[in-house]
C-alpha cells in the first residue's frame, strides 16, 4: 500500500516547481532581450561624425576655458567617434580620470574597455554634441549618442548624456555623467547593465 506523502515534501515540491519555472522565465526573458536590443539597424559600414564644437564657444570664457573646451573635444572625438582607443591610451595615459559612471571602471583603461566593448555591438556608436559649457577646470557636453548611422538626428532614438570633465593641468582628472534612454531598446539595455558596479567612487 502506497504511503501516503509527507505534507511538508508537497509543500518543498511544489516551491521547487516554482522556483524552476521562475528561473526558465527569467532565462527566456534575457535571451529574447538581448535578441531585441541586437536587432534592428546594423550599418554596413563605419560613418565617422566630426565634432565641430566652434560655433558653440562663447566670446566671455577666458583662454582657458576655450583650451579646455578644445582638448575635451579631441578627446570625445577620438574615443567616442573615432573610436582610435590606441591613440587615447598613449595620449591621455597620465590622466587620473576618476570615473563617477559606476558601470566603467576607474582610469583611462576603463573608459577604452567599456567603448570597446560597445563598439564591438555598434560599430557606428557616436557623439553628436549639441551644447557645450564650460566653468573654469569643468567642461559639460550635452550629447545625443545614436548606435546606428540610420538613427543619427533622430531625436527618438539613442542616449540623451550630459557629460561633465575636469581638466588640470592638461589632464583628465574626473567624469561624471548621466544617462538617459530614449527609445524602448536602449532604456531597456540600460536596465539590463544598471547593476554592474566597477568603482567604489559614488556618483557625487
Amino acid at each position: 500500500m502506497e504511503q501516503p506523502k509527507s505534507p511538508i515534501l508537497n509543500f518543498l515540491n511544489k516551491k521547487l516547481v516554482k522556483v524552476s519555472l521562475t528561473i526558465l522565465g527569467i532565462m527566456l526573458i534575457v535571451v529574447f532581450s538581448l535578441g531585441y536590443i541586437l536587432s534592428g539597424p546594423q550599418d554596413k559600414e563605419r560613418v565617422i561624425l566630426n565634432i565641430d564644437t566652434s560655433p558653440l564657444i562663447q566670446d566671455y570664457w577666458t583662454k582657458q576655458e576655450k583650451e579646455n573646451v578644445v582638448f575635451i573635444t579631441t578627446f570625445v572625438q577620438k574615443i567616442m567617434n573615432d573610436h582610435d582607443f590606441e591613440y587615447v591610451r598613449k595620449e591621455y595615459a597620465d590622466s587620473p580620470y576618476k570615473q563617477h559612471n559606476r558601470n566603467i571602471a576607474d582610469g583611462i583603461e576603463g573608459v577604452v574597455q567599456s567603448m570597446e566593448e560597445s563598439t564591438e555591438t555598434f560599430m557606428n556608436f557616436t557623439y553628436d554634441v549639441k551644447e557645450v559649457y564650460v566653468d573654469g577646470d569643468y567642461v559639460t557636453f550635452h550629447s545625443h549618442a545614436t548606435g546606428s548611422v540610420l538613427d543619427r538626428g533622430n531625436p527618438n532614438k539613442g542616449l540623451n548624456i550630459y557629460d561633465t570633465w575636469k581638466v588640470k593641468d592638461g589632464k583628465i582628472v574626473e567624469h561624471w555623467d548621466a544617462i538617459q534612454g530614449i527609445d524602448t531598446k536602449t532604456r531597456f539595455m540600460m536596465f539590463l547593465v544598471g547593476g554592474d558596479l566597477k568603482n567604489d567612487n559614488g556618483l557625487f
